[in-house]
């Protein structure tokens, strides 16, 4: 019996049904679909945990695992620090071998310094010798030396005479023919007042032949300059020899202080 055969009502009717079945096919297969993207099977379904077998075999092996890692996590922590002991150990070597390089250094420097020290102040005593050789023991109080008779190296006995001062006395000496009066030392530049305590003055004094001498020899006198020797000159010249100093104290070129000055030095 086929479809055509049915009346024209029953064949709507069938039509109808096939296609209401037909959406419902649809609808359900749609659903379906939906249902599995939403609801995906749980077996499918990832977590975060891990899945943990149901087994007990499986579980002993996990923890077996687990052990034997925690195991070489702990040696290989134990081997850090045992490295580490090693690096500190070497370290502390090191250290030490240095503190004793320096340590033999520092001995070494020091003997070093000691020996020069000793050098040094042999060289000081030295030279001490030597400074007492060359600056004799200095007078004490109420001890003189000979002013027109000492030489540089009995003057530098003197305290606050060295050598500069020793070698203007002798040349002021020389120039005057001599001290007449220790207080004629302090005429010298910068010559200290305090040494007159250690002076004293004997001996007569080198006098000049003031009828004889030229005016460039006169000149050479410090107490006379080069105006008053040619006064001298002149007045020879004039009036023949001097036979008195009060004839100088005529002249216009000599003071009092002039002729008292010379009076101990005039020979005629």
């Amino acid at each position: 019996m086929t479809f055509n055969k049915f009346p024209k009502s029953d064949r709507r009717v069938i039509n109808v049904l096939f296609g209401v079945i037909a959406i419902l096919a649809i609808i359900t297969s749609v659903n379906h679909k939906s249902k599995d993207t939403i609801f995906p099977a749980k077996d499918n379904i990832v977590t975060s945990k891990r899945n943990v077998p149901k087994d007990f075999d499986s579980i002993r092996e996990l923890k077996k695992r687990a052990e034997e890692k925690r195991k070489l996590r702990y040696q290989e922590i134990k081997d850090s620090f045992a490295r580490l002991n090693e690096l500190r150990a070497i370290q502390k070597e090191k250290r030490l071998a240095k503190y004793l390089a320096l340590k033999d250094s520092f001995y070494q420097l020091k003997e070093e310094r000691k020996k020069k020290n000793d050098e040094r102040k042999a060289l000081w005593e030295h030279r001490q010798d030597s400074l007492r050789k060359i600056y004799p023991r200095k007078l004490q109080e109420g001890e003189t030396i000979e002013l027109n008779l000492a030489d540089s190296i009995q003057l530098k006995k003197i305290p606050g005479i060295g050598r500069g001062y020793s070698i203007a006395i002798l040349q002021y000496r020389n120039r005057l023919g001599g001290f007449h009066k220790k207080e004629q030392v302090l005429e010298i530049e910068g010559i200290p007042p305090s040494i007159l305590n250690y002076l004293e003055v004997q001996g007569d004094v080198q006098k000049i032949e003031v009828n004889k001498l030229s005016v460039n020899q006169l000149r050479k006198h410090p107490y006379i300059n080069f105006y008053q020797a040619k006064a001298i000159w002149d007045y020879r010249q004039k009036y023949g020899k001097i036979k008195d100093i009060n004839q100088l104290a005529l002249l216009n070129e000599f003071q009092p202080e002039d002729i008292e000055r010379l009076s101990p030095y005039i020979a005629y």
